[in-house]
C-alpha cells in the first residue's frame, strides 16, 4: 500500500495485548508503558509524521 500511495513506511509494531488493551480503553499506552519497546517504536512513529 505504501508503495502504491507513494507514501514513507512509517514503521512496524509488534503484537502486544497491551497496547490492544490501552487502545480499547482510550488509555495512553505511551505514557502508561513509558520505556517499553512498544512505547518506544509508537513514539518513533509519531516523529515521522507530519502534523
Amino acid at each position: 500500500a505504501c508503495v502504491e500511495d507513494k507514501s514513507p513506511f512509517l514503521g512496524a509494531l509488534p503484537i502486544e495485548s497491551k497496547l490492544a488493551i490501552a487502545a480499547d480503553s482510550g488509555n495512553d499506552f505511551i505514557q502508561e508503558f513509558e520505556g517499553s519497546e512498544v512505547a518506544s517504536i509508537l513514539e518513533n512513529i509519531i516523529s515521522k509524521v507530519e502534523w
